[in-house]
């Protein structure tokens, strides 16, 4: 598979609290709110630590949310924070300095706001009857440790939700890999079929079988065996290709060879193949079957379509920049500028450049020359396969 698909973890997008679901953010500030209930309810069921026989509903609730209010305030601020400086990876205690200043910092913005809050909505008589500063005094009292809790507990939420967060990533990482991979394999398999049924459509066997009825009428029995030959073994060639997006070169130049082995006795002294394939490049992954359809272009629309001889030249070459170029050039009568001349098996190549390799990788027509078309394939360079190689065919 082409490193292009692999996944990179590294890609996560940042977090942002605008980018979170908007049912998730309103989850983590009904949380707070929720807190605000449950102490509610712990002042309403035990008033004689506030000091007073009984406390009203209404009095508690307004006596208790503001507190946990602007801690629902602050936890933008704090789930920032906690991105900033993980917690969650290698050496995360250094970082852990930086937390307890955060952590003060807002600690000393919290009190006083919420105690303000508090004294401000607070209808408890004993409280209205304090000074402010007497008020804040006794209710701020032994509120270090819960203010300190309350930052704890909220970077534990935001690596609770960004882990979350991420996972949901991969997952759909995986599963878009999952499918890009099964539509490259189904390319392959169309490449595939495709290629086979090239291989035995009528016209392609009424060629071979009337070469291999010429060569038995001359008496050239050695000749006809060899096109039959070929035959049976480009068919099970192509039946046999394994279910790999790229093979070394050498594979592909070695089943073109069969296919040209049959053209070669059709055309007889018409068609003189030409390989100027560089041996470092013998090695390099190419896509499968994708030098084959150029070829049946090229006598097809070239060779075929011209008297005398024609010539028929593949190549390969590594570029100083370190891209591989094939190339495919016959010397028929060019490469007509119609819409749709380039046919299914083009789209289908450059449709499965696109998907192996993006903008790496393209497929270029040269209809400028003196005679003839030049078809050229330009791909990224991958490692060689790690097993001895075929030499190109003559």
């Amino acid at each position: 598979m082409s490193p292009r698909l692999t996944p990179s973890l590294s890609a996560t997008p940042p977090y942002r609290w605008a980018a979170l679901p908007a049912a998730q953010r309103a989850a983590v500030l009904a949380g707070w709110m929720v807190l605000g209930l449950v102490e509610t309810i712990r002042a309403v069921q035990d008033p004689t630590s506030r000091g007073v026989p009984r406390i009203p509903w209404d009095y508690a609730l307004v006596g208790n949310f503001p507190w946990w209010l602007v801690w629902g305030l602050f936890t933008p601020a704090i789930f920032a924070l906690a991105d900033r400086f993980r917690l969650d990876g290698p050496g995360w205690w250094r970082r852990v300095p930086a937390h307890l200043a955060a952590g003060g910092v807002l600690v000393m913005l919290h009190l006083p706001l919420a105690l303000g809050l508090w004294y401000a909505t607070n209808p408890l008589p004993q409280v209205r009857l304090q000074s402010f500063g007497a008020a804040v005094l006794q209710a701020g009292r032994g509120a270090l440790l819960l203010e300190l809790l309350a930052y704890g507990a909220a970077l534990g939420l935001f690596y609770a939700i960004d882990n979350h967060r991420r996972l949901h990533l991969r997952e759909l990482d995986a599963a878009r890999l999952a499918t890009r991979a099964a539509a490259l394999e189904a390319q392959a398999m169309e490449a595939r079929l495709e290629a086979l049924r090239m291989e035995i459509n009528p016209h392609f066997l009424f060629n071979t079988l009337n070469t291999v009825s010429g060569l038995v009428r001359e008496r050239e029995h050695a000749a006809a065996v060899t096109v039959l030959s070929r035959l049976g073994d480009l068919l099970r060639s192509a039946l046999d290709q394994p279910r790999t997006q790229q093979v070394p070169l050498a594979d592909e130049l070695a089943q073109l060879a069969l296919y040209l082995d049959i053209e070669r006795h059709r055309f007889r002294d018409r068609l003189t193949v030409r390989m100027q394939v560089a041996p470092e490049t013998l090695g390099c992954l190419v896509p499968a079957l994708c030098l084959q359809p150029l070829v049946e272009n090229a006598l097809r629309h070239g060779i075929a379509r011209v008297p005398g001889p024609g010539v028929l030249t593949i190549g390969s070459r590594r570029e100083a920049g370190g891209a591989l170029l094939l190339t495919v050039h016959d010397t028929g009568p060019g490469f007509p500028d119609a819409p749709g001349a380039a046919g299914i098996g083009l789209a289908n190549l450059r449709a499965r450049l696109a998907e192996l390799h993006g903008v790496a990788a393209g497929v270029g027509i040269d209809r400028d020359l003196a005679r003839g078309t030049r078809v050229t394939l330009r791909l990224p360079v991958h490692a060689p396969a790690a097993r001895a190689l075929t030499a190109a065919p003559a």
